[in-house]
């Protein structure tokens, strides 16, 4: 009996041997999966790896996985512009227009670019073209209409936001934007109204306290 005890003990101890052990190694490749994954995605050289990085890293692997995917060369794309990398940017949205030269997304944001990169007669052009395909994107003739106030076509500028108003009647960015062309335009009292309907809808908005200010 105290033979079969001991054999009984003995196995007690190897399987809290083992059980340790498993433990142990569970841990070490717990551990050393975090640590690769921190390095592949939030760590580079030691210094913390950003959002944008981790998205730039993805684009770029999309784009090699899927080069005839128009909406891969978007998405970099747009990480690139993001960079401020416009001439890259660039590159990729004509490549998703060699793709597919109707893709609306594309040309938007390819006006987006020429906007950023102070070619608003570019711009304008492919906003226009957008608002002949598919007159209904409301994004697209919001941004027109801030190119046409750009342009000084400030007429032309409150026809495309008021067609957005009658669907975003509380968009705070669009009440700045008509209060924008309104003061160029020298009527301060639509202006300081509009400006403080976008504060009522965005009470921090510090671009709208500014213009206030100045009026």
């Amino acid at each position: 009996m105290a033979a079969v005890n001991q054999e009984s003990a003995a196995k007690d101890v190897v399987s809290i041997k083992v059980a340790i052990l498993i433990i142990i190694l569970s841990v070490i490749v717990f551990i050393g999966t975090g640590l690769l994954i921190g390095h592949m995605y939030f760590w580079d050289g030691g210094n913390p790896v950003s959002k944008l990085d981790i998205d730039y890293r993805r684009g770029i692997a999309q784009v090699e996985q899927n080069p005839d995917d128009p909406q891969a060369h978007i998405d970099l794309g747009w990480v690139y512009m993001q960079k401020k990398q416009y001439t890259l940017a660039e590159r990729e949205y004509l490549a998703a227009l060699n793709l597919d030269r109707n893709n609306i997304s594309a040309q938007y944001n390819l006006a987006l670019l020429k906007i950023q990169v102070g070619k608003i007669d570019e711009a304008k052009k492919i906003l226009e073209q957008i608002k002949r395909k598919r007159p209904e994107d409301l994004k697209a003739r919001a941004t027109l209409g801030y190119v046409y106030a750009e342009k000084g076509l400030y007429e032309k500028a409150l026809a495309e936001f008021r067609l957005v108003e009658k669907y975003y009647p509380t968009n705070a960015d669009l009440m700045f934007q008509f209060g924008r062309v309104y003061e160029k335009q020298g009527d301060d009292a639509q202006a300081r109204e509009y400006y403080n309907r976008a504060l009522k809808f965005d009470p921090h908005m510090d671009k709208a306290k500014e213009a206030l200010k100045k009026l």
